[in-house]
């Protein structure tokens, strides 16, 4: 028995296949996988809105006592983008991919499947009461390194000197979660316009951060299009994971940098200099960013650019520690 919604890319996208999913569980008489399955499809609906503006189809595959939950995309570019990195610092542990890893505790099995028009990342939903089969801490680290380059692209060699671990990590996660946030404003707002175009309101008040709408749908749009230049830093998710691993505090990454990508990265950085005035006004709930971030992010970009235009390398000049305060909600 199957049964299948499509939903269009906005931001009610999750909430939507949540509650069709609780409904269709419930017709089902599967109440023991309710909670493991709308957590599973709210985030890969999320993760997909983020990556794909395409239609997104869920389905729901049972077949005799197993249950199969799927999510099309019309995107071939792995989930997530990139594997899994956790590092402590003395708190909740930090994570990239925090969406699959959710899906990986919650599910008896999870894959992903590429098809012409784009992949499928299904799991199947554990029931209420069972114990999560012995897995490694995280997803399968099929994602960065497997991500394709477009081919004839030219290229430039950067080299990032002394990266901070814990900072490259720390601050990558709240890059991408402002990223989320921003760009989950953005599409409720494209679809709150539409709803007035069309005469008929969409149901929901464009909210505290409307305002940074603009800034979500650029920077989205932004990110898509460096993320399409495929991975350009090959194996930097593994030397950073074997620096954690090792004890190190820093690493040099090398990236083959297309130079098309360059006015991306420039403009990256404004957008990220918009945004942390949302996040100062307390316009969105992930708070702005800190004067050691603000300097990572700067350096980190201005050597992806300089190097980029023929300049030299300039090894990271500050700590190899977080220093910023931790955020306060």
């Amino acid at each position: 028995m199957t049964a299948q919604l499509t939903l269009q890319p906005e931001s009610s996208a999750a909430g939507i296949a949540r509650r069709w999913v609780r409904a269709a569980l419930a017709e089902r008489s599967r109440d023991d996988l309710t909670e493991s399955a709308v957590l599973g499809v709210s985030e890969l609906v999320t993760n997909a809105l983020l990556h794909v503006r395409s239609p997104i189809n869920v389905r729901i595959v049972e077949t005799d006592e197993r249950l199969r939950i799927e999510v099309y995309d019309g995107s071939a570019r792995p989930p997530e983008g990139r594997s899994t990195i956790v590092v402590s610092h003395g708190a909740a542990p930090a994570t990239i991919g925090r969406g699959l890893q959710i899906v990986d505790s919650i599910s008896l099995s999870w894959g992903v499947a590429y098809e012409d028009s784009g992949k499928c990342v299904w799991f199947q939903p554990m029931p209420d009461g069972v114990d999560a089969p012995g897995r490694a801490a995280g997803p399968p680290t099929l994602l960065s390194d497997t991500t394709p380059r477009p081919s004839g692209a030219d290229t430039v060699k950067v080299a990032l000197i002394d990266v901070p671990v814990n900072l490259f990590v720390h601050y990558r996660v709240r890059f991408q979660d402002l990223r989320r946030e921003l760009t989950l404003i953005a599409l409720h707002d494209r679809g709150h316009d539409r709803g007035h175009d069309s005469g008929h309101d969409s149901g929901h008040d464009s909210g505290h951060g409307a305002g940074a709408a603009p800034v979500g749908g650029r920077l989205n749009d932004v990110a898509l299009r460096l993320e399409a230049f495929g991975n350009v830093g090959a194996g930097a998710d593994t030397t950073i994971e074997t620096a954690i691993t090792s004890g190190h505090d820093r690493v040099s990454l090398h990236y083959d940098l297309p130079t098309a990508a360059v006015s991306g990265i420039a403009e990256l950085q404004q957008l990220l200099l918009e945004a942390d005035q949302f996040c100062r006004a307390e316009a969105l709930l992930t708070l702005a960013a800190g004067p050691q971030e603000t300097a990572m992010r700067a350096w980190y970009l201005d050597e992806l650019i300089i190097q980029a235009r023929g300049g030299e390398p300039t090894a990271w000049p500050g700590e190899f520690v977080v220093t910023d305060p931790a955020p306060i909600a």
